[in-house]
């Protein structure tokens, strides 16, 4: 809510007046500021007085309490040029630039943590009476306050003692002057140690390596070890054949079972004769197969489905060619290796299963050598990697000290000195006891206005009944309920009949005379139940000599087909189907139950309008119990199918939902709608 938001009511003052709830003379009244404030804190002036004369006198106490005489000390540093033309040089601006940077350079070093650190262990080492305890290190560097000068540094502080400023100030500038020299002295010596450790640091990483590589690589060098490993390489594959040669004889001794035959080079050659004429034969395919791929390669490109078939079928036979060659090799070396047909077949399986053995154990042994020699290789290079980049580094760091010995030991611009010492002050500061009471006391006060009218202007709740113009003053607003009328029978129906009257004399939009809708929705905007509302209503326009007929359409639970008693067998989800209506008879009027709850959302427009003209017939008046317009899904349906709509509200409904469903009532129904406002204050201008 806003002023802006307030200012809307006086547009509306001719329907209030109309309306018989305030002076027709004040209808035409031009809005003003007084007013509008007056609107604004309506039933929260109490609260404001109240919070005012609170905070207030909270506020003047504290700034009593708060006030105190304050001491200011002062001290102030020169920062002087090494060279005396420095000051009074024009052409040199280079140099008098420099100065210049030293000097803020030094202003920010008085105000630098490690000076105000040094300062209040000085401070703590020189009162042990635990004045300093509770201070620390940033309210030390608040409670000084450091501005440059052209070359001085001036240093201020206040304090409630004129001892306790001065010894602050003191503290500060001893604990800057001790950290300047300590800089200017070991500035040098620092960088100096750190690289020569550095140095120490690489020195003693390139002896571990140097003893490493002599570890490691024993008699022989990189180079050396390369060597022998390619060797040892070349021995495993000498080994390798060996071994396989050796099997191929034992495997072919092992197919005899144990009986030598007398010919057996007889038929080793057989053997060897028929390989040979596979060969032959193999051989012929491939030239076939040659000349074929030739043909094929006139016509195709090598990526064609018929060339790769073709190549492939040659290399099949290059395959089969090379284990022919193979297998006669094996027969060839067999003979030579077994000596077959002159010896005992037994004993030269023996012979041959201990010389495989024997070459495997040495195939075995190799291996192992090469591992071992593979690994130290491997070692021996990343040490050397690292012996070069020791020394790289180890080269760096002494150009680095040999560098850092030659600069000057005292190459800063300028020199700092302690031009004024801090003292104590000889006059206190005003005494601020009463003025802060007077601040506090106007700052609380106004704080409390504001904070009153900062929740008036940023409330977003319903509080009145006339607050109902701000949102949307085409919907207007029928009746204001107030609590006590909801517990008294007699006043609660005569509110219902009032609204029951200006909902009667509610104007069509066709241009007819003012008469009762023939349909009329009851919907629940904010929070609270419409139902004893509705059942209410349905009562007044049944005591009007009407046929009234009671429609419960709230799906979600049925609390109006629970509350008047229904027999909910027929009920209203039912004729949404097309079943006929069976309404029942309670009290005055009738009623339509909800029929099966939970079946929300399944009606469309064309089957709610056709409902609705169903029940009508036979009625003056039917009044559909809507329930929570946010939570029922054919609420719209509902609403665009009526004559008129209400819309119950209650005092503290936000404003948001409250105008989001008035353009809704505005426009759905056929001849739009009204709110009704329950649980008002008996103050309300719309009470009713």
């Amino acid at each position: 809510m806003s002023v802006a938001d307030l200012s809307l009511d006086f547009e509306h003052a001719a329907f209030e007046a109309e309306m018989g709830r305030i002076d027709p003379a004040l209808a035409g009244a031009e809005p003003s500021l007084i007013m509008t404030v007056m609107r604004l804190m309506r039933g929260r002036w109490s609260l404001l007085f109240a919070l005012c004369a609170a905070l207030g006198a909270a506020s003047a106490t504290a700034g009593f309490f708060a006030g105190s005489k304050s001491f200011e000390s002062q001290a102030i540093l020169r920062v002087y040029p090494k060279a005396q033309s420095v000051l009074y040089a024009t052409s040199e601006d280079s140099v008098i630039k420099t100065y210049d940077s030293f000097v803020r350079a030094e202003t920010s070093f008085v105000a630098s943590t490690p000076v105000m650190g040094r300062a209040l262990k000085t401070l703590l080492a020189n009162h042990p009476d635990g004045l300093f305890d509770e201070i620390s290190v940033a309210d030390l560097k608040s409670e000084i306050e450091i501005k440059r000068s052209e070359s001085l540094i001036v240093l201020t502080t206040k304090s409630q003692s004129p001892g306790l400023a001065a010894a602050k100030l003191e503290a500060v500038t001893s604990a800057y002057l001790a950290l300047t020299d300590e800089t200017k002295s070991h500035h040098m010596q620092t960088r100096t140690a750190e690289l020569k450790m550095r140095e120490a640091m690489l020195t003693a990483r390139l002896e571990e390596i140097n003893a490493a590589l002599l570890r490691v690589g024993a008699e022989f060098g990189p180079d050396a070890m390369a060597k022998a490993h390619i060797e040892k390489i070349s021995k495993i594959a000498a080994l390798e054949n060996r071994v396989g040669e050796v099997q191929s004889t034992l495997e072919s001794l092992k197919t005899l079972n144990g009986e030598a035959s007398a010919d057996m080079n007889d038929q080793r050659i057989v053997r060897a004769t028929l390989l040979d004429r596979g060969l032959a034969d193999i051989n012929i395919e491939r030239a076939r197969q040659k000349a074929e791929l030739a043909a094929l390669r006139q016509r195709y490109t090598d990526g064609s489905p018929k060339v790769r078939n073709v190549l492939g079928k040659i290399a099949i036979l290059d395959k089969a060619m090379e284990d022919r060659r193979r297998q006669i090799q094996v027969l060839g070396q067999t003979g030579a290796l077994t000596e077959q047909g002159t010896g005992d077949n037994a004993q030269s399986v023996a012979d041959i299963g201990a010389l495989l053995a024997k070459v495997t154990a040495r195939l075995e042994k190799a291996r192992t050598e090469a591992r071992d020699l593979n690994a130290r290789r491997i070692k021996l290079a990343h040490l050397t990697a690292e012996q070069n980049e020791i020394r790289r580094m180890l080269d760096d760091t002494r150009a680095a000290l040999d560098k850092i010995a030659l600069e000057s030991n005292n190459a800063l611009p300028g020199l700092v000195e302690l031009m004024v010492p801090a003292a104590p002050p000889e006059k206190a500061a005003k005494d601020t006891s009463k003025l802060f009471a007077a601040a506090g006391l106007v700052a609380g006060s106004g704080f409390g206005a504001m904070l009153v009218i900062g929740i008036a202007l940023t409330n977003r709740r319903l509080r009145f009944s006339d607050d109902i113009w701000r949102i949307l003053c085409a919907v207007p607003l029928l009746g204001a309920i107030i609590p006590g009328g909801m517990r008294d029978v007699a006043h609660y129906r005569i509110a219902v009949d009032r609204i029951r009257n200006r909902i009667m004399l509610t104007p069509a939009r066709s241009g007819q005379a003012p008469g009762a809708p023939r349909t009329i929705a009851i919907g629940r905007v904010g929070k609270g139940g419409t139902v004893e509302l509705a059942a209410a209503m349905a009562d007044s326009f049944a005591r009007s000599r009407m046929n009234t007929l009671l429609v419960d359409a709230e799906a979600t639970n049925g609390a109006l087909t629970v509350a008047l008693g229904g027999a909910n067998s027929v009920g209203w989800s039912h004729v949404l189907e097309g079943v006929e209506p069976s309404p029942e008879t309670c009290d005055a009027f009738d009623l339509l139950p909800v029929g099966a709850t939970g079946a929300d959302g399944l009606a469309s427009a064309a089957s709610v309008r056709a409902a609705v003209k169903r029940i009508s017939k036979g009625y003056d008046v039917v009044l559909v119990h809507i329930g929570d317009l946010d939570s029922s899904i054919s609420a719209e349906l509902l609403l665009s199918s009526s004559d008129f709509a209400v819309g119950v509200i209650r005092a503290g409904d936000l404003v948001d939902r409250v105008r989001r469903w008035a353009d809704r009532l505005d426009h759905l129904p056929a001849n739009g709608g009204g709110f009704v406002m329950e649980n008002v204050r008996p103050s309300d201008p719309g009470a009713v």
